[in-house]
C-alpha cells in the first residue's frame, strides 16, 4: 500500500499495493498490481514473473509519485501540489494473515520478499528524484521464526513477537532499539525520513 503525506494532514491519498490472498503460490505476498485483477500474470518465482513484477512495481510507484506531484494539495489548476512525501505501507507484502499481516521490518526485506528487494532501490529513487520525502511502515514487534516450523506445516513460518519484560510489561528500551534499527536501515538504504509505526506495544499492569 502506498500512502501520500501532504502538507495538510487532512488530505491523504491511499492506493492498495498488497493484501493477504490466502497464500496464492504464484503471488504469495499478495501484490494487488498482479493479482487478483490480472489472473494471467506469471508466477513471480520465475525469471519471467520477477521481470513482470518489477515492471509493474515501478509503474505503480511512478503513478503514485505523479499523483503526489499533480493532484495533492489544491490541485494543479490552483498551483503546485503541497505533498511532502510518500510512505510505502506493507513494503514486504502480506504473505500471512492477522496477526502477522503487514510486517513493518524493512531490514528483513531480502528474506521476506526478494522480488521487492531487487526493485526497491529504484522504486524509492523515483520518489526522492521527484523531490519528495519517502518513508515506510515499522512495527514495534520482532518478526520471529516459529520454533520447530518446517515446510508443509499448517502453521505459519513466522509470528510477531512482543518484546516483554519477565512481568509481561513492554520492554520499552528493547522496543525503542528495535524501531531505531529498522528506521536506520531504511534511512541508510533509501533515505527514508518518514515512519508510520503501526500497532501498539503490550503493557500489562
Amino acid at each position: 500500500m502506498f500512502a501520500v503525506r501532504p502538507a495538510n494532514p487532512k488530505r491523504i491519498a491511499i492506493a492498495d499495493g498488497s493484501d493477504y490472498n490466502g497464500q496464492n503460490p504464484k503471488n504469495p505476498r499478495g501484490w494487488d498490481w498482479m493479482f487478483p485483477k490480472d489472473a494471467a500474470a506469471p508466477d513471480i518465482r520465475t525469471p519471467q514473473g520477477i521481470k513482470y513484477f518489477q515492471e509493474r512495481a515501478l509503474a505503480w510507484m511512478n503513478t503514485s509519485v505523479q499523483y503526489c506531484l499533480n493532484y495533492m494539495g489544491d490541485g494543479a489548476a490552483k498551483g503546485p501540489a503541497r505533498c511532502q512525501g510518500l510512505t510505502v505501507w506493507s513494503l514486504e507484502g502480506q504473505e500471512f494473515p492477522q496477526t502477522i499481516s503487514y510486517v513493518g521490518a524493512p531490514d528483513m526485506l531480502m528474506e521476506l520478499a526478494p522480488e521487492m528487494d531487487a526493485v526497491a532501490d529504484r522504486m524509492f529513487r523515483l520518489v526522492t528524484d521527484a523531490g519528495l520525502k519517502c518513508g515506510v511502515t515499522l512495527r514495534p514487534q520482532q518478526l520471529t521464526l516459529t520454533p520447530g516450523w518446517k515446510p508443509g506445516d499448517k502453521g505459519f513460518k513466522y509470528y510477531q513477537r512482543n518484546l516483554l519484560n519477565p512481568d509481561n510489561t513492554s520492554d520499552v528500551d528493547a522496543v525503542a532499539a528495535l524501531l531505531v534499527r529498522k528506521a536506520s536501515y531504511a534511512f541508510k538504504r533509501w533515505g527514508c525520513t518518514m515512519f508510520y509505526t503501526d500497532t501498539t506495544c503490550v503493557i500489562l499492569q
